[in-house]
C-alpha cells in the first residue's frame, strides 16, 4: 500500500505540474466513454479525449488500477506531437456501433438535413467521420479540414415510413402496410463526379483515391443516397350492407405504390498534398544543414535520427454535432444522449513553438511563413495556444551533427496520419559553405581618429567576399560596413581605449548562392600619446605581478630578495 500511494503522489505532482504550465482549466459536461474499446491503445485512449470535465481523478488500486495517463488526463487536457493513429480505430468501431432502427424510427444527430416525402420521414445521410483527417485550426475564420489523398468517408443514413391510417369511406375501408423498404444505392462524388458507388447501407464506409490528381486542392466530398419504400394498398368494397363498418367485406383490390427520396450531405475539404523544396549545405566541421519548405501547414520532417516539427501540435477531442441523437417516430421527437462517440483531430499552433531533438546533435536555425492571428480553441479545451501574432511554419531550417555518417532521406510529415513523404537528401539543392578569413589592419592614426582597412575573402579559394547587396555584413566596433568587388571596406572612426574588432557575420545560407562560416580579427593602435599610456599601462602589469610574487615569497620564507641584510 506504501508503494502504490508513493506512485499516487508522483503522478499527482506530475499532473499538478503541467497545471501550473497551462493555468486553470474549464469544466465541461462532457462524459466520454470511459474503458477503451476498438483495439485502442490503452495508454493513449485517456488521452483523446480533450473537452471533457476536468478535476479530481477517481484513483483507484488493484487489477483496476488508474494509470499516470488516466489521472493526468483527468486532470487537463494533453496535446500530441503528431495526429494520433488511435483516433482512425476508434471511429471505424463506433461507426459499426452505430444503433439499428425499424421503419417506424430514425435515428440522426441534432444537425441532420432531414428530407420528408409522402411517406419517406426524417430521411437523411450525414458524415460520421472521414478517416485519416485533421481540422487545422490556422486563424479565427481559418479552420480548413485536411485530408489524405487517399481515405475514407463513414455515412450514416436513417428514414421512417409513414403510413397512412385505415380509412372506412361508406362502403370502402382502405389499409395500408409496408411491403418493402430499403436503401437502394449510396454514391460518392467529388467536385460532381462519381468517386465511389455501393450497394444500400446504414452505415455506409465509401473509398476515394488519388484525391491529389483532381485539380486544385480544394474539393467537396458529397455522399448521396437513394432510399425507396413499396406500400401494400388493400381496397375493400362491402357487397351486402350499408357501411364498411357493418357489412362483411368481399371484394377487394390490391395496389403497390412505390417512392423514392435521394438523401444528400457535403462537407468541403482539402487535400494535404506534401511537395517539399529546400537546399542544403555542408559546414566546414561537417554537419549537415536543412532548409525545407512547402506551400501548405506541416508537421516537420525527420532526418537520421533528428526530429524537426515546426509550430504545430494536435488534440483529440468528441465530435460536437454527435454528442446527443434524436429518435423520431410517428409519436414526435426524443433526444437522448449519444450512445456512439466519434473523434476529430485538430491541429493547433503551440505556444510552445518549434523545435528540433534531440538537442545534443540538433540545432533549430530558423522557420519562416506566412503571419496570422492566433486561433481560438473551443472554450472546452484547455491548451496552451499561441496569444500573439505568429509565424506558421512553411519553412524550417536545421543543422544536424552529420560528421559520422550522412542521412539518406529526409521523411516530411503533413497535418494527416499518414501524410508522409521521402526525398532523398542528395536531390535537394546543395548551397556550400566554406571558411572565411578577415583581417583588419590600420592604416593611419592620430590622437583622436583611426583609420581602419578589413579585407574579406573565401579561404579556400582567396576570392574576394562581397557583402554590397547581399545578407551579410562586417562590423568594425559596432559599426556595420560593405565590403566591395575587391573584399575591402575602409573605415574612420574616433580612436579609443582598446583594440579595434572586426567581425564577419554571414547571411543564411540558404538565402544565398555561396555560403561562408564567420571570422573576426583584432587590432591594437600604435603611436601617440595614448598609445604610449597604453603600453606603459600594459607594461606595468606583468612588473607589478612579478614583484607582489616576490613580496609574497619574501612573507613567507623570510628570505631577503629586494632588501639587503645591514653588517
Amino acid at each position: 500500500m506504501g508503494s502504490e500511494r508513493m506512485a499516487r503522489a508522483v503522478r499527482v505532482c506530475v499532473a499538478l505540474g503541467l497545471l501550473a504550465a497551462v493555468g486553470s482549466v474549464p469544466l465541461v459536461s462532457g462524459d466520454p466513454p470511459s474503458d477503451p474499446a476498438h483495439g485502442v491503445n490503452e495508454t493513449t485512449f485517456p488521452l483523446l479525449w480533450s473537452g471533457d470535465a476536468d478535476g479530481e481523478a477517481a484513483v483507484t488500486t488493484g487489477e483496476n488500477a488508474t494509470s499516470a495517463y488516466e489521472e493526468l488526463a483527468a486532470y487537463t487536457d494533453v496535446p500530441f506531437a503528431e495526429p494520433p493513429d488511435d483516433v482512425t480505430r476508434w471511429n471505424r468501431g463506433e461507426h459499426a456501433a452505430f444503433p439499428e432502427t425499424s421503419h417506424n424510427t430514425s435515428i440522426h444527430p441534432p444537425t441532420a438535413e432531414l428530407a420528408h416525402g409522402a411517406f419517406l420521414k426524417d430521411a437523411y445521410v450525414d458524415v460520421f467521420a472521414i478517416s485519416p483527417s485533421t481540422r487545422a485550426r490556422l486563424a479565427p475564420d481559418e479552420r480548413p479540414l485536411y485530408v489524405a489523398p487517399d481515405g475514407r468517408v463513414l455515412a450514416t443514413i436513417d428514414y421512417r415510413v409513414a403510413t397512412p391510417s385505415t380509412r372506412l369511406d361508406n362502403e370502402t375501408r382502405t389499409t395500408w402496410t409496408v411491403s418493402d423498404h430499403h436503401i437502394d444505392d449510396t454514391r460518392l462524388l467529388v467536385d460532381d463526379t462519381l468517386e465511389t458507388s455501393r450497394a444500400g447501407s446504414h452505415t455506409p464506409t465509401l473509398g476515394y483515391d488519388s484525391l491529389d490528381e483532381y485539380d486544385g486542392t480544394t474539393h467537396t466530398l458529397r455522399v448521396e443516397a437513394d432510399i425507396s419504400v413499396t406500400l401494400r394498398r388493400e381496397t375493400e368494397t362491402c357487397t351486402d350492407g350499408e357501411t364498411a363498418s357493418t357489412c362483411e367485406l368481399e371484394q377487394s383490390t390490391v395496389e403497390f405504390p412505390v417512392e423514392q427520396l435521394t438523401v444528400s450531405h457535403t462537407v468541403d475539404v482539402s487535400v494535404q498534398e506534401l511537395t517539399i523544396s529546400g537546399v542544403r549545405t555542408r559546414y566546414p566541421n561537417g554537419d549537415l544543414g536543412i532548409a525545407t519548405f512547402t506551400s501548405d501547414p506541416w508537421r516537420g520532417f525527420t532526418i537520421g535520427e533528428s526530429t524537426v516539427t515546426g509550430v504545430w501540435q494536435f488534440y483529440s477531442a468528441r465530435d460536437e454535432s454527435w454528442e446527443s441523437l434524436v429518435w423520431s417516430t410517428g409519436d414526435g421527437d426524443e433526444i437522448q444522449h449519444s450512445p456512439v462517440h466519434p473523434l476529430h483531430v485538430a491541429a493547433f499552433p503551440s505556444a510552445t513553438g518549434p523545435s528540433a531533438t534531440p538537442r545534443a546533435t540538433s540545432t533549430l536555425l530558423d522557420t519562416y511563413g506566412i503571419e496570422r492571428n492566433p486561433p481560438e480553441l473551443p472554450p472546452d479545451v484547455a491548451l496552451d495556444v499561441v496569444a500573439r501574432p505568429y509565424t506558421a511554419s512553411y519553412g524550417i531550417v536545421t543543422r544536424i551533427d552529420a560528421s559520422d555518417s550522412t542521412p539518406d532521406v529526409l521523411t516530411s510529415a503533413g497535418l494527416v496520419s499518414g501524410v508522409e513523404t521521402d526525398n532523398p537528401v542528395d536531390s535537394v539543392y546543395e548551397v556550400p559553405t566554406n571558411e572565411s578569413t578577415l583581417s583588419l589592419a590600420v592604416e593611419n592614426a592620430t590622437d583622436e581618429q583611426v583609420t581602419v582597412t578589413v579585407t574579406l575573402e573565401d579561404a579556400e579559394t582567396g576570392v574576394p567576399i562581397n557583402t554590397t547587396g547581399e545578407l551579410d555584413s562586417v562590423v568594425i566596433n559596432g559599426q556595420p560596413v560593405n565590403t566591395d568587388d575587391e573584399g575591402t571596406a575602409t573605415l574612420t572612426m574616433p580612436r579609443t581605449a582598446g583594440g579595434i574588432t572586426a567581425r564577419y557575420e554571414p547571411g543564411p545560407w540558404w538565402r544565398t548562392s555561396h555560403a561562408y562560416v564567420g571570422d573576426t580579427d583584432t587590432v591594437y593602435v600604435d603611436g601617440g600619446a595614448i598609445a604610449l599610456l597604453q603600453t606603459l599601462y600594459r607594461m606595468a602589469i606583468p612588473i607589478v605581478s612579478i614583484l607582489f610574487a616576490v613580496y609574497l615569497l619574501e612573507r613567507t620564507t623570510g628570505w631577503r630578495i629586494l632588501r639587503s641584510r645591514r653588517p
